[in-house]
């Protein structure tokens, strides 16, 4: 028998996810400046001429533009990254302004409910219509917004149930963690399962506040979260982490009524293939890149005898028996280069 609760699998399966992003990024972003740093064991590697039967210069002329591109990608995704996440916190003081926001009021039903749940009131605020019935903003400091009407629509057991939901978001800070994650899947742009992982992240941040939330009363939890739904309108906020979802709504409410509904995930094999690709293209061409072509006379080796595409000087003949030399390897012999033409 598994010993194992799910809020153990579950945090597992959010650390892994968390690991996973991480190795991505290690491995998408490595291979574009480890050549340009003084890392041990790289000139080494003029020394070896060829990988196989495969010429060294030609692959320089064949990959060098492919990493030069993917330094351009790495740039473009950043500035967008930066971008994206500027114009979403612009959004979201637009949207806080527009919503008039007012701490909730002593002797509130939501003020009573915050403090049941243990909160410092002074970051829990009211809005007449803030387009979804709860939502946790703020970066480093979260504060807790709940639309007015909740007061007529919850018991007092259900508001608590909705404010240690969102109490749980702010004290993980998940609308921070899931900006960044965010960033980072924009500025790696061309490997797509990082944002789909990360949308996963998002997910288990979910259910870890549905979990706090509930506490020893799942169903209340569960009847909180039907009701509130029905408040929703359209959150056009950034940067926050709102209480309704209509992709995980089905799934968390079965989920506290003690089911174990298979969960959404963005992570597909397309998109697992796809990655491989990517990371394969970005670290072939670094690791061409990072191999530094043996000099001479002072200037870089360059193609000799090379006057098509260079894919016609991929493979060496110099391997097969009676062929001849490849030309690039008359580079160290100006005098045999000077016969060969």
């Amino acid at each position: 028998m598994n010993s194992r609760t799910p809020l153990h699998r579950r945090v597992a399966h959010e650390r892994a996810l968390l690991i996973g992003i991480a190795v991505v990024l290690l491995l998408g972003t490595l291979p574009v400046f480890a050549h340009h740093l003084p890392l041990p064991g790289i000139a080494g590697l003029g020394s070896v001429e060829r990988v196989g039967a495969m010429c060294i210069v030609a692959l320089h002329l064949i990959l060098a533009p492919v990493h030069g591109f993917v330094h351009v990608l790495l740039a473009a995704g950043l500035a967008y990254a930066v971008f994206d996440r500027v114009r979403a916190g612009m959004r979201l003081r637009r949207g806080l302004l527009s919503l008039d926001l007012q701490q909730a009021l002593p002797g509130s039903r939501i003020f009573a409910a915050a403090v049941a749940a243990g909160m410092n009131s002074s970051r829990v605020f009211v809005a007449a219509k803030p387009g979804n019935p709860a939502f946790t903003f703020g970066a480093f400091r979260p504060k807790i917004c709940l639309a007015a009407t909740l007061e007529s629509w919850l018991s007092d057991e259900e508001l608590r149930c909705v404010l240690a939901h969102e109490a749980c978001h702010a004290r993980r800070r998940d609308p921070l963690r899931l900006s960044v994650l965010r960033f980072l899947g924009l500025t790696l742009f061309w490997i797509p399962a990082l944002r789909r992982m990360a949308a996963d992240v998002a997910i288990d941040a979910e259910l870890e506040a549905d979990r706090a939330g509930a506490g020893d009363r799942p169903l209340v939890m569960a009847a909180a979260l039907i009701k509130a739904a029905k408040e929703r309108t359209t959150l056009r906020l950034a940067l926050v982490t709102p209480f309704v979802r209509d992709d995980l709504l089905a799934v968390r409410v079965r989920r506290l009524a003690g089911e174990r509904p298979p969960l959404p995930s963005r992570i597909t094999g397309r998109a697992f293939a796809g990655a491989i690709l990517a990371l394969g293209v970005v670290w072939i061409s670094g690791a061409v890149v990072a191999h530094p072509l043996r000099a001479q006379g002072g200037t870089p080796a360059t193609c000799l005898h090379h006057s098509g595409w260079a894919a016609s000087h991929l493979f060496c003949t110099n391997y097969v028996t009676g062929g001849e030399p490849c030309p690039h390897s008359l580079a160290a012999d100006p005098s045999a280069s000077h016969q060969h033409q």
